[in-house]
This record gives structure tokens, C-alpha cells and sequence, in this order.
């Protein structure tokens, strides 16, 4: 499954709300911008996935999200140089159940207003120094 780059567009402006859930059969492809247009988006579901890659520019665009769920999700790469940058106002970040090993010092970079964040029930191993700096 591929979610292309502007795929919301502006057909929904007043959208607040988005669940994306249980794509495990193929890999789903969520191209950079995918989801520029939805300026209203506050909370984003994208658990039970198996993600192709969470780029940086994925989230591009969501200018009012404050939640975002991508546990029990499977990432084949992850983006170590903060895939969550264009998120300044994320509040809630839940990675719980994912294959993430290593938190590099830039994985969260940009989310100064992050105020929850879970990593539970994963393959964590290293936290490299000032990753939550």
C-alpha cells in the first residue's frame, strides 16, 4: 500500500482525526508529504503497520498535531535524523512494540513541546548520549 505525497491534499481541512491501522500484509510506503493539507489533524493513528520507512518529511504539514500512535509497527528504516522534526507541537508520542534499537541523539529532535513518550515492549538496546537533550 503507498500513500503518496499530498494524497489528503485539501479535500478535508477540518479533519481531525486519522487512523491508519493493521497493514501488515505489505509493506505501507508513506511518501514525504504525504499528509500536507490536513492543517486541523490533531491526533494520528498508524499503529499495527509494517512502515517501509519513517522519513523526516512524512509528517510535513500537520502544524496542529499533538498525538501520535505508531506502536506495534514494524519499520524496515528509520529515519535517525528525526523523522518527528516537523512536529513542534507533538505532545504525545507512542512507539511502543516497534523494532526501534538504537535512539539516536537526533531521533527526537524538534519536539520541544513533547510532553509523553513511550518506548515499552520493543527491541530498544542503546540510547546514545543526549538523546533526549
Amino acid at each position: 500500500m503507498k500513500i503518496g505525497a499530498n494524497s489528503f491534499g485539501h479535500q478535508l481541512p477540518k479533519l481531525v482525526y486519522l487512523q491508519i491501522t493493521g497493514n501488515y500484509k505489505q509493506p505501507l510506503d508513506i511518501e514525504e508529504e504525504a499528509f500536507d493539507g490536513l492543517h486541523s489533524l490533531k491526533t494520528l493513528y498508524l499503529r499495527s503497520n509494517c512502515l517501509s520507512t519513517l522519513k523526516s518529511g512524512i509528517f510535513t504539514g500537520l502544524t496542529s498535531l499533538t498525538d501520535l500512535y505508531v506502536s506495534n509497527s514494524y519499520f524496515i528504516s528509520l529515519d535517525p535524523n528525526g523523522p518527528f522534526k516537523s512536529l513542534p507541537g507533538l505532545a504525545k508520542l507512542v512507539l511502543e512494540a516497534t523494532n526501534i534499537q538504537t535512539v539516536t541523539s537526533s531521533l527526537f529532535l524538534g519536539l520541544d513541546s513533547l510532553q509523553k513518550l513511550y518506548l515499552g515492549y520493543g527491541y530498544l538496546t542503546t540510547i546514545e548520549p543526549n538523546a533526549f537533550k
